[in-house]
């Protein structure tokens, strides 16, 4: 689904800032097993820096090859292609100007890893006023064999605009 730049709908426009997350801090539950749960949560600050700014083409190579990004209003946006196709008019379209994502669940067992957190963000569409936007999110995270950690899930979930 591809989206002009002056024609991003304000749903597209919470689902990509609530992607942009750019710090993994707050309370996390490390379960057995999780010596890589570091690795894991650079990873996800890796992503969060992608998301502020690089290239769409950035972003989606931190999927696996086959990774998904699911956000409701959207539905599923299975390997790197859809998720670079999604996000290339929003990111000239959508400026993130704060960001808080707390970890609360991290478990990893060898190449897999399950996060779960929230996230926080001040971000809207370039020349407009910025809203609010809090949710949760689901990802899964796998090493390739280059060692690098690569989502191969990613679920966004917004909270209403009442519950913010």
């Amino acid at each position: 689904m591809k989206f002009p730049p002056c024609e991003v709908p304000a749903p597209a426009v919470a689902m990509v800032v609530a992607l942009s997350v750019a710090a993994c801090g707050g309370r996390t539950h490390r379960a057995p097993g999780a010596e890589g749960a570091p690795a894991v949560e650079a990873a996800m600050r890796r992503y969060a820096m992608l998301l502020r700014g690089a290239p769409p083409d950035s972003v989606a190579a931190a999927y696996a090859e086959a990774g998904e990004l699911v956000l409701p209003g959207v539905g599923t946006l299975h390997g790197r292609a859809a998720i670079r196709d999604f996000l290339a008019p929003l990111a000239a379209a959508v400026e993130v100007t704060a960001v808080d994502v707390a970890t609360d669940s991290l478990t990893v067992h060898g190449a897999g890893a399950e996060q779960w957190g929230t996230y926080r963000q001040v971000a809207g569409e370039r020349g407009k006023a910025p809203g609010v936007y809090r949710g949760h999110y689901a990802a899964r995270w796998q090493r390739d064999a280059d060692g690098r950690w690569r989502l191969s899930r990613l679920v966004m979930q917004p909270l209403p605009a009442d519950a913010r």
